[in-house]
C-alpha cells in the first residue's frame, strides 16, 4: 500500500473535497481526529489501538495505560453496539494510490465514459464502527467496584477526580479504516456500471463488497484497525467550547477553516499547496493556537484542572464540530 498518499488523503477525506491531491500533506491521524471530535464526541485516539473499558490513560502523546480495566474491574463484562459504517469523500487519485490499486487504475483509464462515476465515489471508509461501553447490568465504573485496590490507585484517583493528566475510558470506538468507493447504484446509470466495472476486478484486487441503503461499498486498501477514539467520565466542557467561542465572533470563520483545509487537500500546484499552508497557519496564530498542538489541545479539554462528569449530549454539537476543524488545522499547520 502507498502510505505517503494515504497521508494526505484521509483527512482530505474528512473535508468532503474532490478534487486531484497533493503529493505532501499531514499525518493520516488527522482523519480520525476530525471524525472522533465531530462525530462521535470523543477523545480520539491517534497511537494505542489496544486501549479497552475501564482502562486509565494517560492523555499524553504515547497513551500509556496506568491500569489496566483487566487488573481493577476482575469481573467487569462489556456489550457493544450494532456496527455501522461511515464514508466521507476523497479524490479517485487518492482512492487508487493508496490502494496500490494497479488493476483498478486501468479500469478507471479504459472506462473513460464513466470516469465521473469514479471521480464521485472516491471515499475513505470507516466501518464496523463500534462503541463498547460496560455491561450495566453486571458492572459499573465506580470506586467502590475497584477490586484490586492496591493495583489500582490511578484508577481510584482518577474516579475520585484528583488527577488530572490521565482519564476513565467509559465508552471507546473502534473501527477499520480503509480506501474505497461508494456508488449511489440506486438510480445512477454511470455508477451502477461503473460499481459493475471495478467489482469484476476484484478476483485480482484485495477488497470487499457490500450494499447497504441503495449504495455499493468497495473497500480497498485498509490504513488501520482498532481503538480510533475513547469517551471519558469527565471532561472541561469551557475548554471544548473554546474554538466555537472564538471562532463565533464572525459565523462564517468555521466554514471558512473548512474551506480552507479542503483546498489545501486538493491544492495540486506546489506554490499554491505552500500557500494555503501559511494561510491556515496565519489563521492558528491569529486566534491563539500557532503553538497549540493536538496533544495540547485533548490536554486542556480531558487532563487539565477544571474537568466535570457532564452529559456529552448537552454539549453543542457546533462546539464539536469547532474542535474537530481545528484539530485538522493543527496537524495541518504544524507540517514541515
Amino acid at each position: 500500500m502507498n502510505f505517503r498518499v494515504l497521508r494526505y488523503a484521509i483527512l482530505f477525506a474528512c473535508l468532503a473535497a474532490q478534487p486531484a491531491v497533493s503529493q505532501q500533506a499531514p499525518d493520516p491521524q488527522a482523519a480520525v481526529a476530525y471524525f472522533s471530535f465531530r462525530e462521535l464526541k470523543a477523545m480520539p485516539i491517534l497511537r494505542n489501538r489496544t486501549i479497552r473499558v475501564g482502562d486509565i490513560m494517560k492523555v499524553d502523546p504515547y497513551e500509556d495505560v496506568l491500569a489496566a480495566a483487566s487488573r481493577c474491574y476482575l469481573s467487569l463484562e462489556t456489550q457493544d453496539d450494532s456496527p455501522r459504517s461511515h464514508y466521507m469523500w476523497t479524490s479517485l487519485e487518492a482512492v487508487v494510490e493508496a490502494s496500490a490499486g494497479a488493476e483498478i487504475k486501468k479500469v478507471v483509464e479504459a472506462e473513460a465514459g464513466l470516469q465521473g462515476a469514479f471521480e464521485k465515489s472516491a471515499a475513505i471508509i470507516f466501518e464496523d464502527i463500534t462503541a463498547t461501553v460496560p455491561d450495566p447490568d453486571m458492572q459499573e465504573l465506580h470506586a467502590d467496584k475497584v477490586e484490586n485496590i492496591d493495583g489500582c490507585r490511578p484508577t481510584l484517583e482518577v474516579l475520585k477526580s484528583r488527577r488530572y493528566d490521565s482519564i476513565l475510558a467509559t465508552r471507546i470506538y473502534q473501527a477499520t479504516v480503509s480506501a474505497g468507493f461508494v456508488f449511489d447504484t440506486s438510480g445512477d446509470a454511470n455508477a451502477k456500471a461503473a460499481a459493475g466495472k471495478l467489482t469484476k476486478q476484484l478476483s485480482d484486487v484485495s477488497g470487499e463488497v457490500s450494499v447497504q441503503g441503495g449504495k455499493e461499498w468497495v473497500t480497498l486498501g485498509e490504513w488501520t484497525h482498532g481503538v480510533i477514539a475513547v469517551q471519558s467520565s469527565r471532561l472541561n466542557p469551557d475548554e471544548l467550547a473554546r474554538a466555537w467561542l472564538l471562532m463565533n465572533e464572525n459565523p462564517e470563520t468555521l466554514a471558512q477553516l473548512e474551506r480552507l483545509l479542503g483546498e489545501y487537500y486538493s491544492a495540486e500546484d506546489p506554490g499554491r499547496w505552500q500557500e494555503l499552508k501559511w494561510t491556515i497557519k496565519n489563521f492558528l496564530e491569529e486566534y491563539g493556537w500557532a503553538e497549540e498542538t493536538i496533544d495540547d489541545l485533548r490536554r486542556r479539554i480531558y487532563g487539565s484542572e477544571g474537568v466535570e462528569a457532564v452529559s456529552l449530549e448537552d454539549i453543542p454539537a457546533e462546539h464539536w464540530r469547532a474542535t474537530g476543524a481545528l484539530a485538522a488545522a493543527m496537524l495541518t499547520g504544524t507540517t514541515s
